[in-house]
């Protein structure tokens, strides 16, 4: 997953109430998993976790 498409996701988890599969799906990662795998290896963070943390 490119920085751009890291980014799209990381602004879709904070300014969307879409579900993280639907996230994963429309920034290119497929399926929540393989967002999961790669929030986690670029930022240390889940994806669920990333969303809680944003105001």
């Amino acid at each position: 997953m490119s920085d751009t498409r890291l980014r799209a996701a990381q602004r879709l988890l904070s300014d969307t109430r879409l579900s993280i599969a639907e996230i994963a799906a429309r920034t290119g990662r497929g399926d929540q998993s393989g967002l999961t795998r790669r929030m986690k290896a670029a930022l240390g963070v889940a994806p669920g976790a990333w969303r809680k943390g944003r105001p």
